[in-house]
């Protein structure tokens, strides 16, 4: 019962999307991947709250905690790569 509080902390550690003018860089649980903004064709929303970025190869990633509400904290940080949909 105890280790549920620290498994939960753990997530709420290491689940987050980090992003530079150059790249991104989505963090799970176990893994995470870094991708050059070139290399994004576009974002989507699905069913999930977070953002998925679909690679210009067909594949997508889960960007954890990137929601619509903070594409403009996404585009500030991209360079303005990534449109705010608030203008």
């Amino acid at each position: 019962l105890l280790l549920i509080p620290v498994l939960f902390s753990l997530v709420i550690v290491r689940y987050r999307t980090t992003a530079d003018r150059d790249q991104v860089t989505a963090r799970g649980l176990l893994s995470s991947e870094t991708v050059r903004w070139d290399d994004i064709d576009g974002l989507r929303f699905g069913r999930r709250s977070w953002a998925l970025a679909r690679r210009r190869d067909g594949r997508e990633i889960s960007l954890p905690a990137v929601t619509f509400a903070t594409l403009p904290l996404l585009t500030a940080a991209s360079g303005g790569r990534v449109p705010n949909p608030y203008e």
